[in-house]
């Protein structure tokens, strides 16, 4: 059975958010231990302190776990689609950068979830 174009784009920002939270606390926590940025992904030249990288990283992912709870109050549906389409319209560079070649190093591509 095929799925709809609209069901594959969820089961896709499923996996990304999944992803996204993986590494972003990975990354926070390799951080905080080595006082140094951290991240499972090669970013490049990263222009930040140790505290700005691990505060970006929080900020970019923090909202994105609720996303995966079936229902919230008042029956509406909190969708993954939407919040890393949210992510992707809100992010800093640097947060763009990380999330966009975190998500490829996973195999997710970012066309895939904004269209």
């Amino acid at each position: 059975m095929l799925l709809s174009a609209s069901r594959r784009r969820e089961r896709v920002a499923v996996e990304a958010v999944t992803v996204l939270c993986y590494e972003a606390l990975v990354a926070i926590r390799g951080s905080a231990y080595t006082g140094q940025v951290q991240s499972l992904v090669d970013v490049g030249s990263v222009d930040v302190d140790v505290m700005e990288w691990m505060r970006l990283l929080a900020d970019a992912c923090h909202n994105l776990p609720k996303s995966l709870q079936p229902s919230v109050a008042a029956g509406r549906k909190h969708r993954a689609t939407d919040a890393v389409q949210y992510l992707l319209a809100t992010a800093s560079p640097l947060q763009r950068q990380w999330l966009v070649v975190t998500l490829a190093r996973n195999g997710i591509d970012v066309d895939d979830l904004t269209g």
